[in-house]
């Protein structure tokens, strides 16, 4: 990572004992890591000499890191996008700092570029081709313009041929200059910053589709900082544009543009766009560019990339071997990828995360000679002597017996050995302790295998429910493409590891992978 750039008061009698207040800056001015310390060392010099205080400066490694920062008190101030900051703010570790006004405005644009010679006239013309993308996380570089799409009647995940996942706003302007991509998104002063600074073929390009406005990238502060603090703060940056020594030409904010002013309150509703945006646009599960190899074999899954919004109810089909397991298994964090990235609601699992994801495994990875209710109830958190001795809370217990009873398990059945039970039912126990705890992602792998017809169609069903009644992504492995159509919001279909079709129930008519999925259920 970056070192720590430390900005102290000019003179020795100003200096506070208190230590140096860590800054994270996002890697989302499409410049370098020391241009990006370059545009707001100033803006952070000129507070330092306001109030006494130092700051230590970094530029973070993604979006996602910046909100884990903040909430796990590593980073105490940080300039982030605006979806970065309801993020940070949804989860009770940040409130607006400031943010920097232009022209009586506190707005920017993105965009969808493409090379000047390009084919392309409008956002129509982009079906069936290559989009990079930056951050999954990037207010300007993802969700906005994956919102351009969805108002234009595109989905990017079924319409465009191949979805790139830059990382970062001068990756993607990189991967279109260099024809590796048709079109990219990205922002208009990131895009302004690569003009001024003369990278080459930056002037040959045009825009195709502007966003509406986005809420300008503000800086936050960690909500563990003193309020009395946090507001001296707020009025340094306030004041920052009549601070002795610094210039007008000095005073800059995103993409090193220049800016008149920083303002600590912005009217009610200021984020609302930012925050419309993120719910239509925000995945529950991102997956770039992974994969994983077993020892001495072939890929088990070559280059997928995924992304699945919170509420999907996703079919994976393919036949043995083809890397559906693999695929579960490495979004449950039982498989660590060879390359590549999983992420949930946009940052790397955290331990907290992954204990969100009801694992439904196909070998049930039940204790034979518990009961059936310790097996569904193993997940409850209440320590090992409370466990060992059944005193599981009552929430639980009710919980157990509904999601049993659902499954034609009644009462009666909760006492029982789990290896006295036939191998249908064992597979709705696990099921049912997937659910016990409520999850936000359901990985179930295979989970009617062991049923009959009718007992599996009333399983896929209650999983459904269960999942839509939670807002929980559902990914569920099949052999069973008919029932895939009946059940799934979306179909995928993997072959050698790698994805042939992903869309749609309907769409599977008259597509190529259509052979092949209806010769998983043979």
């Amino acid at each position: 990572g970056a070192a720590w750039l430390a900005l102290s008061p000019r003179s020795a009698s100003s200096r506070s004992a208190q230590p140096p207040l860590r800054v994270l800056l996002i890697p989302a001015d499409g410049g370098t890591e020391s241009g990006t310390l370059a545009d707001y060392r100033p803006i952070f010099d000129a507070v330092a000499r306001n109030t006494g205080l130092s700051f230590d400066l970094k530029v973070a490694q993604s979006y996602g890191g910046v909100v884990e920062a903040m909430c796990n008190n590593a980073a105490d101030i940080a300039f982030v996008g605006s979806v970065t900051y309801l993020q940070a703010q949804k989860r009770g570790c940040a409130e607006l700092l400031a943010v920097a006004v232009k022209s009586g405005r506190s707005v920017y644009y993105s965009g969808l570029f493409v090379r000047a010679d390009s084919p392309v006239r409008s956002i129509a013309d982009l079906r069936g081709r290559r989009v990079a993308f930056g951050d999954v996380n990037s207010t300007s570089a993802f969700i906005f313009p994956v919102a351009i799409f969805l108002d234009a009647g595109i989905d990017p995940v079924r319409d465009l041929s191949a979805v790139r996942m830059t990382g970062t706003h001068a990756n993607s302007l990189a991967a279109l200059i260099n024809g590796e991509v048709d079109a990219a998104a990205l922002s208009f002063d990131s895009y302004d910053k690569a003009v001024r600074a003369n990278v080459p073929g930056a002037r040959d390009l045009r825009v195709v589709a502007r966003s509406e406005p986005i809420p300008y990238p503000p800086l936050i502060a960690n909500r563990r900082l003193d309020p009395a603090l946090r507001a001296r703060l707020r009025g340094a940056f306030e004041r920052v544009d009549r601070t002795a020594g610094i210039t007008p030409e000095m005073l800059r904010g995103y993409g090193g543009a220049r800016v008149d002013g920083y303002v600590g309150h912005v009217p009610a509703g200021h984020f609302d766009p930012a925050a419309r945006k993120m719910a239509g646009a925000m995945i529950d599960i991102g997956i770039a560019d992974l994969r994983v190899r077993h020892a001495g074999a072939a890929d088990a899954l070559a280059d997928v990339t995924l992304f699945s919004p919170a509420g999907q109810v996703c079919a994976v089909l393919g036949a043995s071997g083809a890397g559906k397991s693999t695929l579960l298994r490495a979004i449950a964090g039982l498989v660590a990828p060879n390359a590549g990235r999983i992420l949930y609601d946009g940052a790397p699992a955290s331990r907290a995360q992954r204990r969100r994801i009801g694992l439904i495994p196909q070998d049930f990875a039940l204790s034979g000679r518990a009961s059936v209710a310790r097996n569904v109830m193993a997940v409850a958190d209440i320590g090992i002597a409370r466990s060992l001795a059944g005193l599981y809370p009552p929430a639980d217990r009710e919980r157990a017996a509904h999601l049993l009873a659902g499954f034609g398990l009644d009462e009666t059945q909760l006492t029982r050995r789990a290896d006295s039970l036939s191998g249908g039912q064992q597979q709705r126990v696990a099921v049912a302790r997937a659910l016990l705890h409520r999850p936000a992602i359901i990985v179930a792998d295979e989970p009617i295998a062991s049923l009959d017809p009718a007992t599996g169609e009333a399983t896929l069903a209650l999983l459904r429910d269960e999942a839509r009644n939670l807002d929980a992504t559902l990914l569920c492995s099949l052999h069973q493409p008919a029932l895939a159509r009946r059940f799934a919001d979306r179909i995928i279909m993997l072959d050698a590891g790698r994805v042939i079709f992903d869309g749609t129930p309907a769409m599977l008519d008259g597509n190529r992978a259509v052979p092949r999925i209806r010769a998983v259920g043979r």
